[in-house]
């Protein structure tokens, strides 16, 4: 059989042709008005992309059918790495049309919003400069945040993989993992308040690295130890979580991290020791008037005896020069009044504690639908798996149990904040460009 230059080209033109129908009928089906921007912004790249593959390959042209098979090759190798990309994407977007997962994520996208547009200044009805991160399921053990200007995202493959992590990092796509646990236990969605906070960091000065590297400069003077610097991305996210959560912060924080003795009080690479990190959440916490000292002894971690760790006792001596260092930043003061902690909501009849009643016995919901509804439903979420189940005499049965998971949900989904849910944000570059540039390199 003879080679077919024709043919050959057909054969991409028929694939890129899929690529775009599909493409194109999945967008104009999904619906989902707070992520309006990353589906545009995904949009131009996938479809300008398609329009330049397609036209290349119909401009195939060589002296020999050899050299036209390798341009075609070529090309179609682009062609693969486009629905890579687009697959990536597509695969976190349709988990909202998952029978498995819709609920815990459309309740995840009002507490997600809850945490995040309070940051910005802007009216309710108006668009807000940077898009807020897009949850998903994944199969890990706790949540992670990974910004759009970050490149581990899209898996352990070397060399090409990390260029198409870096074309992404142009788009306006940050994105937010969340643990599999959290389709079970709702109360896990919490650490949103904390995985938020590092998506706002970088946005507080005009260049990200100001305001990250001045953090981290008032860390370590407040501890007198260069070794608190490294965690400071950590411990801003953790301060974030106490104004979002308030002491109900440090729950899930304890649940993911408590192990031995040993290791409770072991200095890890971009936290403190886990006793260190939950004394300094509690210290903040009481610095904004939340019982964040109670919630620790409640928690009871193991401790242990004074001398027995002299890492961990010299760690814990800086914890309330840290915390008060971080309340009396001028950045931190203007955060913390943008958010508004409001210590009355968690108190024994607050508005957290009335979502616990709810969610635990179906009691009436509280008064709902205000900036910060959805994150007092999951605080309150965290109580009521704190007194119905960790705290309980006789555990939950399993209808029970769900019956907590479906209230919690719904809670947060009836929270929905009004106003719009889009963004401003737009690439740098021209639609195509990032992921074309990138393409052409593969």
């Amino acid at each position: 059989m003879p080679l077919s230059v024709i043919a050959r080209r057909r054969q991409g033109c028929v694939e890129i042709d899929r690529l775009h129908h599909e493409f194109v009928t999945w967008h104009a089906d999904i619906q989902l008005p707070q992520y309006t921007t990353q589906l545009d912004a995904l949009s131009g790249e996938i479809t300008t992309c398609t329009i330049r593959l397609r036209s290349a390959l119909e401009n195939v042209s060589a002296l020999s059918s050899g050299a036209a098979y390798g341009q075609c090759s070529r090309l179609e190798r682009q062609i693969a790495w486009l629905w890579r990309a687009w697959e990536y994407f597509r695969a976190k977007f349709d988990q909202r049309q998952d029978d498995r997962y819709a609920d815990t994520l459309h309740a995840t996208d009002e507490v997600v919003w809850s945490c995040y547009r309070p940051f910005f200044r802007q009216p309710l009805g108006e668009l807000v400069p940077d898009p807020a991160p897009l949850p998903y399921i994944e199969m890990e053990y706790s949540p992670v945040a990974v910004r759009s200007d970050q490149t581990a995202v899209l898996g352990e493959r070397p060399n090409r993989q990390e260029l198409l992590e870096l074309a992404f990092k142009k788009l306006p796509m940050p994105i937010l993992k969340l643990p599999i646990s959290a389709v079970s236990n709702p109360w896990v969605i919490a650490l949103a308040g904390h995985e938020i906070g590092h998506f706002v960091q970088p946005m507080i000065s005009p260049n990200p690295f100001d305001f990250v590297g001045a953090f981290r400069r008032v860390i370590e003077q407040a501890a007198a130890d260069s070794e608190w610097g490294k965690w400071s991305v950590e411990i801003f996210a953790d301060w974030y979580s106490i104004l979002t959560m308030g002491q109900w912060a440090l729950h899930p924080i304890a649940q993911f991290g408590t192990g031995e003795m040993a290791a409770n009080t072991l200095r890890g690479g971009v936290y403190p020791s886990l006793l260190v990190r939950l004394e300094l959440m509690a210290a903040l916490a009481d610095d904004y008037g939340f019982p964040g000292t109670a919630a620790l002894e409640s928690l009871a971690v193991d401790r242990p005896a004074p001398g027995g760790s002299p890492q961990y006792d010299k760690d814990r001596k800086a914890v309330a020069a840290v915390a008060q260092a971080i309340v009396a930043m001028d950045e931190c003061r203007t955060i913390a009044k943008r958010i508004g902690p409001r210590p009355e909501n968690f108190v024994r009849g607050g508005l957290a504690d009335q979502w616990a009643l709810h969610i635990r016995n179906g009691s009436p919901e509280p008064v709902s639908q205000k900036p910060d509804s959805a994150r007092l439903v999951a605080a309150g979420s965290v109580q009521a798996w704190d007194q119905a189940v960790f705290a309980a005499a006789q555990l939950p049965s399993t209808s029970q149990f769900d019956q907590l998971g479906s209230r919690a949900r719904r809670a947060m989904q009836a929270a929905r904040m009004p106003g719009v849910r889009s963004s401003s944000a737009r690439p740098a570059s021209k639609p195509g460009d990032v992921l074309f540039e990138f393409l052409e390199g593969v």
